[in-house]
């Protein structure tokens, strides 16, 4: 016989959200030094945000990256991508 089904924890409810800050955010050039990338997308930063797996942290928490390096963030990690390029600064 199988256990009873446990119910999924709800996700986070109080995570801040602003379409117009995102808007702000993708008003400047991309973070990395020297790159000219476009277009602007906004890259939330997990590191110290506290956020769950699967749960993406608060508006005020991101920065301007070209789609290039956004890509780059998620597919090596945070950790090893700003590793990255806090040296090349």
């Amino acid at each position: 016989m199988l256990p009873p089904k446990r119910k999924k924890a709800a996700k986070r409810s109080d995570r801040w959200r602003s379409q117009a800050h995102l808007h702000f955010v993708r008003s400047f050039h991309c973070s990395i030094n020297g790159c000219t990338g476009m277009p602007i997308e906004c890259a939330h930063v997990r590191i110290g945000s506290n956020a769950g797996i699967g749960q993406k942290p608060d508006d005020w928490r991101t920065v301007p990256l070209c789609s290039e390096h956004h890509r780059m963030q998620h597919t090596v990690g945070e950790r090893t991508f700003w590793a990255n390029y806090e040296a090349n600064t």
